[in-house]
């Protein structure tokens, strides 16, 4: 359960803080350029996810933490599942 929001608070802190560095765009480059080094890493996935998100893109976003839940079901997705329907 540590590691569980271990993850939660380095996602929203490197999402939250990516936001004042660079366009959503340029990251969600490096974001997927990321992915094509390491197509397998779940926590990878729902950072693209959340940019995903950010950018307004809610199927992209919802696709990734699909994808992320079915690499890793340790990657707990509901919540930023949640937040794409929230928005």
């Amino acid at each position: 359960m540590k590691q569980l929001r271990l993850l939660f608070a380095w996602l929203w802190l490197s999402t939250n803080w990516a936001g004042a560095h660079g366009d959503v765009h340029e990251r969600l480059a490096a974001a997927t350029a990321e992915l094509e080094k390491n197509p397998a890493d779940a926590v990878l996935l729902v950072r693209r996810g959340e940019l995903h998100r950010e950018h307004r893109d809610w199927g992209a976003a919802l696709a990734d933490f699909g994808r992320a839940a079915k690499l890793d079901a340790k990657v707990a997705t509901d919540f930023f599942k949640g937040r794409v329907l929230a928005d």
